[in-house]
């Protein structure tokens, strides 16, 4: 989890003196890896990765309980000690253990990328099942290596252990002693892994909140559920109706599930992805098509139906992290005027005396993309206030950065580092990374744009992809990475035109954790568009190139050359048989949309949206997530359809295409609603429970017995492949 340096940390009152130094000497960072590699190229690359968030579940079976077993911890120091003996004896490593936020918690990822050929797609699965029986070995035998992406009961006050070992929480008095950093009326500060990044970030925070977070969700209305509901814990607690900080409204309300510290956030598991482009503009053009795509891949692997032991009217965790690592101040927030204040601001030198004025700030550190950065953009689909560092802004235009990168960086660098180490406050900026990565690593975005270390060129520029959550079993994991991957193949092979207004982005991103998203929700995507046979990708690369002032693309590419293609395949040119597919497949569509029109009504679609108030009608409209994966009669092609016709094209083994197809099965499977999301399936099992009351509580012996499924259904690997239900 982002950037573990190792140090004595500041704590609030300290660190804020240093956060103009930090952002001064991050951009500098920035600048010199950025000039050092802004041309450099790799024709055809492609290294990519996986990471998976574990979770270790301690089961008691005479007390029919499951808790998070803080032993996570002493697992994750084992494998990694491994790992580092492995790599000092010059072993080859297939897998890398890294610590995650929550003691409870183990992150893996592969001991190497994978790289360009067909066959790689093979051992994504294998690496994730060999990543489980390795730390399986450590494990006792009533422990469970969970990629679950919510526990149900963190933080439950039911009185029934959440934690192994468990610790009280009960009183005011040992609340105080057991969570100082967070001060959470539920979580101890144990739950935090040791590394002192984590509760130094966790009480900074809240530090510079000035108040705990706060985090609500609303629960789902079963027929016995309290009418309103209130949470007897916060109500004791005295939440309910009293301000946190005397200036902004309450805390929670009726109704809702309340949360309190960054535990339920950060302590949430996820899958995701990291992709190595050939050049810098290429990776700015990955980061903005599949910043539109995070949103639906989002609702499609939704996970996380229960919190604190409620059942909760969303699907996703996205909103309680984002909320849980919420450091907007009451001015920021819009919640109270923007009243200058004083700082004693370190400038290198001296400490002095600086005015700062708080701006309102729209969104969380954590949440979706806040601007697209390709060049080939229409500037009109940044269409939301984007709040910006204008000196850096400035500071970035003068030394050659172009200007939606200098207001993608100036956009970032509004925010406070949170976690500094006494240690590392002077760095030689030639070298080091470690004050840009400091803020870089704290926005939490659903897609990170990533230039390469000034010391490790060779990593290239690289895109994160983050808004996945993870699933129960390795194929579930491995089938939406290998997706991914295939994607933004095809995005680049065939230069595809996603891109929609941010707003309505966010927009998607809303709508995706809703209950059930992917039954009833409609969300905003291209319906035209999106495929033309006129744009050419090494053209766009070129001109990207120009516009960023190189002096020339950062590879030398022909101007028939297909860059996506180039992956997994020859390369192929610009009449490619997978552009053919896609042509003729257009065509056949359009002809059968205009045969029905003739014969009875247009297909079912709202009135396409407009940008800024543009009369002309925009190709963009309200989709079904079937009609967004699959396609419809109406002319959408569908994105797994089109990562069909990809892979058509190529020279893929029998083995390697059987599994591929099976991956792209199930997701084709869930989008049409023929098979439900490990969060339908797990709100199934919790209201099938004959434990249950109608009354939204989800019980210790609940939670017992359908993690028990899970792990039977981690163990076969084999997805639950049930029809969803309609709740």
């Amino acid at each position: 989890m982002g950037l573990l340096s190792q140090g004595t940390p500041l704590p609030w009152s300290d660190a804020r003196k240093y956060a103009h130094h930090v952002r001064t000497h991050g951009i500098q960072q920035f600048l010199a890896t950025y000039h050092a590699n802004k041309c450099v190229g790799r024709r055809g690359a492609l290294k990519w990765g996986d990471e998976v968030e574990y979770m270790l579940v301690h089961f008691d079976q005479a007390s029919n309980n499951a808790t998070l077993s803080l032993r996570g911890y002493d697992v994750l120091t084992e494998l990694m000690r491994d790992e580092e003996e492995a790599i000092k004896h010059g072993r080859h490593v297939d897998l890398l253990w890294r610590p995650e936020y929550a003691r409870y918690m183990l992150e893996g990822t592969p001991g190497l990328p994978y790289g360009l050929q067909a066959v790689e797609l093979l051992k994504v699965e294998e690496n994730m099942r060999l990543r489980r029986q390795t730390a399986e070995t450590l494990l006792r035998d009533n422990e469970f290596l969970a990629s679950i992406t919510v526990f149900p009961r963190l933080g439950s006050r039911d009185g029934a252990p959440f934690l192994t070992p468990h610790f009280d929480m009960s009183t005011d008095a040992v609340r105080a002693a057991a969570a100082p950093a967070s001060t959470s009326l539920f979580i101890p500060d144990a739950a935090i892994n040791p590394h002192p990044r984590f509760r130094t970030l966790t009480q900074n925070i809240r530090e510079r909140r000035g108040a705990k977070v706060a985090i609500n969700l609303p629960i789902y209305r079963d027929v016995k559920t309290p009418s309103p509901f209130r949470d007897p814990v916060v109500a004791a607690a005295g939440v309910y109706g009293k301000s946190p900080d005397g200036i902004c409204p309450p805390a929670t309300a009726e109704n809702q599930i309340y949360m309190d510290c960054m535990c339920f956030g950060m302590g949430c598991s996820c899958l995701q992805l990291t992709l190595q482009a050939s050049h810098m503009c290429e990776a700015r053009r990955l980061y903005d098509q599949l910043g539109v795509v995070a949103p639906i891949m989002l609702a499609l692997t939704a996970a996380s139906p229960v919190f604190r032991g409620y059942l909760a009217d969303v699907d996703c965790r996205w909103n309680v992290i984002a909320g849980a690592v919420d450091d907007r101040t009451p001015a920021e927030r819009g919640l109270a005027p923007p009243t200058p204040f004083t700082v004693s601001a370190w400038d290198g030198k001296a400490y002095v005396p600086t005015t700062v004025t708080p701006r309102r700030i729209p969104k969380s550190r954590y949440d979706s993309i806040s601007t697209y950065l390709s060049t080939t953009a229409d500037a009109r689909y940044n269409d939301i206030d984007l709040v910006i560092d204008a000196d850096i802004e400035a500071r970035l235009r003068k030394d050659g950065v172009d200007p939606l990168l200098a207001r993608h960086l100036a956009h970032l660098f509004i925010r406070d580092p949170l976690v500094l180490y006494r240690e590392l406050l002077d760095q030689d900026d030639s070298v080091a990374m470690d004050h840009f990565e400091n803020i870089q690593s704290t926005n939490w975005q659903t897609m990170r744009f990533k230039p390469p270390p000034t010391a490790h060129p060779d990593l290239g520029w690289r895109v994160e992809f983050r808004s996945m959550e993870a699933q129960l079993t390795d194929f579930e994991n491995a089938a939406f990475s290998v997706f991914i991957v295939l994607l933004s193949r095809v995005i680049l092979c065939l230069d595809l035109d996603l891109y929609l207004p941010l707003s309505l982005v966010d927009k998607n991103m809303q709508i995706a954790q809703t209950r059930d998203a992917v039954l009833t929700g409609k969300f905003w995507f291209r319906h035209a568009g999106v495929y033309d046979p006129a744009r050419n990708a090494p053209a766009a690369a070129a001109e990207c190139c120009r516009r960023t002032a190189t002096a020339r693309p950062p590879v030398p590419v022909p101007a028939d050359d297909c860059p996506g293609c180039a992956t997994f395949a020859p390369r192929s040119r610009s009449n490619s048989p997978l552009r053919r597919l896609v042509e003729t497949a257009a065509t056949a569509a359009s002809a059968a949309s205009a045969a029905a029109s003739a014969t009875s009504s247009p297909p079912r679609s709202p009135s396409p949206a407009s940008v800024d108030g543009d009369s002309a009608p925009a190709t963009w409209s309200l989709l079904s997530m079937d009609e967004i994966i699959n396609g419809n009669s109406a002319g959408v092609l569908g994105l797994v359809p089109l990562v069909r016709m990809f892979l058509d094209t190529l020279e893929v083994p029998v083995d390697v295409r059987t599994r591929v197809d099976a991956y792209l099965q199930l997701i084709a499977d869930r989008a049409a609603g023929k098979v439900a999301t490990n969060a339908n399936w797990l709100r199934q099992q919790y209201m099938a429970h004959p434990e249950y009351k109608k009354d939204s509580v989800v019980t210790s012996k609940m939670v017992y017995d359908v993690l028990l499924k899970a792990r039977q259904v981690t163990k076969d690997d084999v997805p639950v492949r049930v029809p969803p239900v309609r709740f």
